[in-house]
């Protein structure tokens, strides 16, 4: 029996029904979103030929400037995306007959703030278990939006939450655990949630290309050693895992 059965097809209409707003905000993320690397909105620009979305405006930007960012964009991905993924797993764990906690905060920071895990760090985004909540720096999500594509930010929210499952499932306990086992796990955690959101049509192809992309700079160099504290893993261990979650459903995660 799985540790969290896979959804039944008719679960997946009725999440269909539930986030049927947020499926809009989706579709209009880059239409709606504003872009630039000082936080505040840039205009769409026209072209003899179509009309820039902001999303497009942005990248264009991004390919003049090094470290350019969107990050309203990003917090509009963030934010959009916060409440699916929260439903998807409140039914997935209602499905296995498992209690589940949602995060109690999910915060933006664009500078240093207190957290139940210390002070954040810039460039980062993390779930934290000493209060439950997820934080991210919205200049980071930012600069994947504009270097990787709109959908780079929904998996590394999606990751974060990995994490919240994790928790969720006491798979964080003890001192016998390896962070290149952990993040991993949450790779392939996010990869069940991707799944499902494209059996919902809230993605395309290109949107899991973003995510394999942004999976594939964030990899550890070849050569870290595997027992390294910060090792997340390298590029392709992080597609496989991801990989294997998006084809295989929850069970894969937990071998």
């Amino acid at each position: 029996m799985p540790l969290i059965p896979e959804p039944a097809e008719s679960r997946y209409h009725a999440i269909a029904r539930i986030a049927a707003g947020v499926a809009l905000a989706v579709v209009a993320w880059a239409a709606l979103a504003a872009c630039s690397d000082s936080g505040s909105g840039a205009e769409a620009t026209a072209t003899p030929a179509k009309q820039l979305t902001r999303f497009e405006q942005c990248q264009r930007e991004a390919g003049k400037r090094a470290g350019a960012s969107c990050p309203r964009a990003a917090k509009t991905l963030a934010e959009a995306s916060r409440d699916d993924i929260n439903e998807f797993w409140d039914q997935a764990f209602r499905g296995g007959g498992r209690p589940y906690e949602a995060p109690a905060d999910f915060v933006a920071y664009d500078k240093p703030i207190d957290t139940g895990c210390g002070e954040s760090e810039p460039d980062n985004a993390f779930y934290c278990g000493k209060d439950h909540a997820i934080y991210y720096d919205v200049r980071f999500l930012g600069r994947e939006f504009a270097s990787h594509g709109e959908y780079a930010p929904v998996f590394i929210i999606a990751h974060e939450w990995g994490h919240l499952v994790q928790a969720n499932l006491d798979l964080l306990a003890g001192d016998s655990l390896y962070s290149i086992d952990v993040e991993l796990q949450a790779d392939c955690f996010a990869g069940v949630y991707m799944q499902d959101a494209q059996l919902r049509k809230l993605v395309v192809e290109k949107d899991l290309d973003s995510a394999v992309v942004a999976l594939f700079h964030a990899g550890d160099e070849v050569g870290t050693p595997w027992n390294d504290p910060a090792a997340h893993g390298t590029a392709g261990e992080r597609i496989d895992a991801f990989n294997a979650g998006f084809t295989e459903g929850i069970d894969a995660c937990m071998d």
